[in-house]
């Protein structure tokens, strides 16, 4: 096995919250992971969980890990609908804040769906939403939050937004100069999207794309999964890595490619029971990293 001291993707998981976020970080050390993704909220309601503060503004000078947290699934800015917008730019706003608060680095949004209006108007929604959000946290916070935004694709369903490298670009760019914009790719998404990369030639193409569309340097987070569906099926249905249409192999070329080293990557897997990675997931994830990295060194 490669020696930790050899490894240049920190590996993570999205781990539960639930008992606060000290409990989410203990989770995520059990295991092994050296990053964590979580939510702080239910991801299923609008109301906003009433974290201590005091407890908030421990996390970020003794967390023992660093920290992204996922914006609850309810949230669309890309939406027609202007009422369900606005609690989005709601919601999202004080979501940010909690996570300012708490040290995190990022803050991983799905921009949502623009049925019934067109793909521009999406975006061009989507993007006000996010300016509007930010400005109610800094309101919120008394002064500018310092996570990143990261806008994460999507896996094709219906008018979903950002179902490709070009479009989380278009988004971004319709963000206007806003620094704190940067991506999260989802190795599942882009699979279901339609975006291949299981041989060298197919994981180029994408990192050419991030690098040219993008910029490597906006490219803060990796979402590490295997697919229960096939290429282009246009559904989200993580699998454990290994076991889904993706494979060990594919998912090595792309975690192990020069042009991403140093990228976080967090599983978001089902997990040997059905409630997340455990620690075997994590070293499996290591595992199909440095398989990557032996299989661009070979040439």
């Amino acid at each position: 096995m490669v020696p930790i001291t050899l490894w240049l993707v920190p590996i993570g998981a999205h781990v539960s919250s639930a008992g606060g976020l000290w409990a989410a970080a203990d989770r995520a050390v059990a295991i092994g992971a050296e990053v964590l993704q979580c939510f702080v909220q239910s991801p299923r309601a609008w109301k906003p969980t009433d974290h201590d503060g005091a407890d908030l503004h421990k996390v970020a000078p003794a967390s023992p890990v660093p920290v992204f947290v996922h914006v609850t699934y309810l949230v669309n800015l890309a939406s027609a609908d202007p009422d369900l917008r606005e609690r989005s730019v709601q919601s999202l706003a004080s979501q940010y804040a909690t996570a300012c608060r708490a040290g995190a680095q990022g803050v991983v949004l799905h921009p949502g769906s623009y049925k019934g209006s067109t793909r521009d108007e999406g975006i061009t929604a989507a993007a006000d939403g996010i300016r509007a959000a930010l400005g109610a946290a800094e309101r919120d916070l008394g002064k500018p939050g310092e996570a990143a935004v990261l806008l994460e694709n999507s896996a094709g369903a219906g008018s979903s937004l950002c179902r490709s490298i070009e479009e989380l670009a278009a988004l971004r760019q319709a963000c206007g100069s806003e620094p704190r914009i940067g991506v999260c790719l989802d190795t599942q998404h882009l699979w279901a999207s339609g975006t291949e990369y299981s041989e060298p030639s197919g994981v180029e193409s994408v990192v050419r794309l991030v690098r040219e569309l993008i910029g490597m340097e906006n490219l803060r987070l990796l979402h590490l999964n295997d697919s229960k569906v096939a290429l282009g099926a246009g559904r989200d249905r993580h699998e454990n890595l290994g076991a889904g249409h993706i494979g060990r192999r594919a998912l090595g070329l792309l975690l192990g490619h020069p042009g991403l080293a140093s990228i976080p990557a967090v599983l978001e897997v089902p997990g040997p029971n059905g409630k997340g990675p455990s620690a075997q997931d994590v070293i499996q994830a290591r595992e199909i990293y440095a398989e990557g990295c032996q299989m661009w060194a070979a040439g």
